[in-house]
């Protein structure tokens, strides 16, 4: 069984202007098209090529697979554009890393998050038309499907 997990973005608790945003808005911050945010530059991190949450938030925010997204930032590089997000290897890495750096976002898995300390980082709230959601909203845009363990007895949340 799969099950639906909210993909959470982070920013690092001092940058100001970015406390929402849309799916636009991010696929901009993501894609190098808009590097700074009330004057304040962003630095991208996301979690390491091949999971399901790096391969779902490409296809939901980015709009491209990871291997058009590998183009992408080749075109970038051989033509002077901005460099792609850092890769980073561990959740705990990647939250301390947004918190460590003014102006740095990130995302990663809901569960991943909610289990790590949290100090210096702010959920981004995503506007979704006259809505503003947080991942913990049952109407929340950004999932990811991850495989779910069988309840005992064999019947899941789901069924």
């Amino acid at each position: 069984m799969l099950a639906a997990e909210p993909i959470v973005v982070i920013a690092n608790a001092e940058l100001d202007g970015l406390d929402e945003a849309t799916v636009p808005v991010l696929r901009q911050l993501f894609l190098g098209r808009r590097t700074s945010v009330e004057g304040n530059r962003i630095h991208c991190f996301e979690p390491a090529p091949g999971t399901p949450l790096r391969r779902a938030f490409a296809r939901i925010v980015l709009q491209r697979s990871e291997r058009d997204l590998e183009r992408y930032w080749l075109e970038q590089a051989l033509s002077g554009g901005p460099p792609p997000p850092r890769e980073i290897a561990s959740d705990a890495e990647l939250v301390q890393k947004v918190a460590d750096r003014r102006g740095a976002l990130g995302y990663l898995g809901w569960e991943a998050f909610s289990r790590l300390r949290r100090d210096g980082v702010k959920v981004i709230r995503v506007r979704d038309g006259d809505r503003l959601l947080g991942p913990e909203h049952p109407a929340y845009p950004l999932r990811f499907a991850v495989p779910q363990a069988p309840r005992p007895g064999g019947r899941n949340r789901e069924e």
